[in-house]
């Protein structure tokens, strides 16, 4: 804080008045704990020269936590007078007056040249502060992006991080945040209706309708607090605000697009390629199409032309999104696994996707390039095909005199041999049997140890979920993301048959996959599990809106878990082993 402040020598002018003003920037991060203050402080100073000269000005001096600080000097040049200007201070004038002392942190000496003008409602604005949702189109396309921005504005700056009690409702529409989240929120000043503010962009998400009719953004509450003050310290306050929630009407693509077949709403470019186009019959080959350009990615459902004789099997499907400023796009690929069954030559493309651009009202119908494959060898036979039988040619007339021919002639001994005897069966397979008895008896035995094991999870998990529940409704926060990692881990480990406190989340990541998880599932598993730790330990609590989002999240999670089977682990582990 600001210890003193010595003023140069103005002796040599008469000071006719004087400001003070301050102007505190906040700066806070909402991925972190990273929040910076500042604050620039102006002694202003109205000077009347009293003579013709040249005069210097020396410098300021201020002690700040113990230190001292100088600012630059000053050289002014007085030029002798040939009259006195219009609108000028009278001689006996008393100082100060006229001059308004009033601060204002936006007066011409502060805000840019030109500020940012914005015009509301009346309703919506507050004279000191006020929360507001800025909707990009209010009438878009069904799959059109929205761009939607929720504001806070302040005559003074904020002193802390708000804390947001209840988020936005997004319902009806697909949500992407255009922030990063460790996001760092900075003022800009801003003219609402002719007042001046200072704003800060807390939400900033695009936002897709996925259905035709009224989709609402939500209102969104926050408590703040704001300050203000003189030169020598800063005076706060507390409050509490909360937005108007949105409406959009979201309109059906017209009839004429919709009627070329699957219609997506973007800009997309469709690129495909084949990585054998010479086959046999039974061979397999990958057929591959990249969707490529900016809109909601997960609208797109491509499927190939049906082709007789060519078995295709469901694709696999990978997506990797990226922002290009504010719009959302990236790419979206689709695998295909192709396997001939007739030779031939065949063509492989999908079926026409129709892309339909909001902007320009038109559609178009996209194709990727065809691929040609030939196929040789033989077509495989129908498993209900009959069999000819080998004695369907009619004996030749020379044989019709012979008698029938025995195809094996047996000559009995008057003592059985060795392999004839009726115990010599039961011999040779009893001590392989004896065997095979004494490997399931050790292999039951593990298996009951590995289930007793794995029953620890299980138990983990049912009693983590009831817990969170418990300390949802509770509102206890940290305890409630602890129970949430608690059953989440149970899951998996009753899935994996080990444990997985030691991994990292990278590499627990990498691991889920080598163990035959789906890709998707692994990362959200593992975002969930991070965020989880991230939430326990975070000075931000969480609306009980969020905390019910999470827990169906986990359920959503934990009915993906139930179906994935990485197989039996026939490894016990190290310390059962030992025992």
């Amino acid at each position: 804080s600001i210890e003193s402040i010595e003023m140069p020598d103005l002796s040599a002018f008469r000071v006719v008045g004087r400001s003070t003003s301050s102007s505190p920037q906040f700066t806070f991060s909402f991925g972190g704990r990273t929040q910076s203050f500042q604050t620039t402080s102006i002694q202003g100073f109205t000077l009347v020269p009293e003579r013709a000269g040249t005069f210097p000005i020396g410098a300021a001096t201020v002690r700040v936590d113990g230190r001292q600080y100088k600012s630059n000097t000053l050289k002014i040049v007085v030029r002798p007078a040939s009259g006195r200007p219009s609108g000028g201070p009278t001689q006996g004038a008393a100082p100060g007056q006229g001059i308004d002392d009033t601060f204002d942190p936006f007066g011409p000496d502060t805000v840019e040249p030109d500020p940012r003008t914005t015009t509301l409602p009346a309703h919506v604005v507050d004279r000191t502060a006020f929360l507001y949702t800025d909707v990009s189109n209010r009438t878009p396309y069904v799959g059109e992006q929205v761009t939607v921005d929720v504001y806070f504005c302040s005559r003074y700056p904020l002193r802390a991080t708000p804390e947001i009690t209840t988020e936005p409702s997004t319902n009806g529409f697909w949500v992407q945040d255009l922030l990063p989240p460790d996001r760092s929120v900075e003022a800009e000043r801003v003219s609402v209706n002719g007042t001046p503010y200072y704003r800060y962009r807390l939400k900033h998400l695009a936002a897709f309708p996925l259905d035709t009719g009224t989709a609402t953004v939500g209102a969104m509450k926050l408590n703040a607090e704001i300050g203000n003050g003189g030169f020598f310290g800063l005076s706060s306050r507390s409050l509490t605000r909360a937005s108007e929630p949105v409406k959009v009407e979201a309109r059906a693509i017209p009839a004429s697009a919709a009627a070329g077949g699957t219609v997506v709403t973007g800009d997309y470019r469709l690129n495909a390629a084949i990585d054998r186009s010479t086959l046999s019959v039974g061979d397999a080959a990958t057929y591959t199409v990249t969707i490529e350009g900016t809109g909601n990615l997960r609208d797109v459902h491509l499927k190939l032309a049906p082709q007789p004789g060519l078995k295709v099997f469901d694709p696999e499907i990978n997506d990797h999104l990226e922002l290009q400023g504010d719009k959302v796009g990236g790419t979206r690929t689709f695998r295909w696994i192709l396997v001939p069954e007739a030779p031939g030559e065949y063509l492989v493309t999908t079926e026409p996707l129709v892309v339909f651009d909001p902007a320009s009202g038109a559609a178009r119908t996209v194709e990727p390039d065809r691929a040609t494959v030939h196929v040789t060898g033989e077509a495989r036979p129908s498993p209900s095909a009959p069999i000819a039988a080998d004695n369907d040619t009619a004996a030749p007339k020379e044989a019709e005199g012979l008698g029938a021919i025995m195809p094996k002639a047996t000559l009995r001994r008057r003592t059985p041999r060795l392999p004839e005897r009726s115990w010599f069966a039961w011999a040779l397979v009893a001590p392989p049997a004896l065997w095979l008895a004494f490997l399931g008896v050790g292999w039951w035995g593990q298996r009951r140890r590995l289930l007793r094991a794995r029953g620890a999870p299980a138990l983990r998990a049912a009693r983590g979920l009831r817990d969170a529940e418990t300390h949802a409704q509770a509102g206890r926060t940290s305890a409630f993301y602890a129970s949430m990692s608690t059953a989440l881990r149970g899951e998996l480990e009753l899935r994996l048959g080990e444990p997985t406190g030691g991994w990292t989340f990278p590499a627990l990541r990498a691991h889920l996959v080598e163990r035959g998880m789906d890709t998707d599932l692994a990362t959200r598993l593992v975002n969930e599990l991070e965020g989880f730790e991230f939430a326990r330990f975070s000075m931000e609590g969480s609306t009980p809106d969020e905390l019910e989002r999470c827990l169906a999240r986990v359920r959503a999670l934990v009915a993906r878990l139930e179906r994935f089977d990485p197989g039996f682990d026939e490894a016990a582990p190290a310390d059962e082993e030992d025992a």
